[in-house]
């Protein structure tokens, strides 16, 4: 994972809906991802995906299991 040049920010991360994780941009956009295709998250209970922080803008991980870490450019494939 490197970062690129992505002129976005991540703003939150949500995981309201079920099978998903949405993450809001900065620059307004929402991108939503099921969770099978990132069954590290998936594997993760509610406490631990409530538990998630975002580093340096580009990226984010969760305080309980900080080994699962991804960037923007992960998510959107680039």
């Amino acid at each position: 994972m490197c970062k690129a040049n992505i002129n976005t920010a991540i703003k939150k991360l949500s995981f309201e809906r079920r099978g998903f994780f949405t993450l809001y941009l900065e620059d307004g956009r929402v991108l939503s991802v099921p969770l099978r295709n990132y069954p590290d998250i998936k594997r993760l209970n509610t406490k631990q995906r409530n538990s998630w922080t975002i580093l340096d803008d580009q990226f984010f991980t969760f305080i309980e299991r900080p080994e699962v870490f991804y960037s923007i450019s992960d998510i959107m494939k680039l």
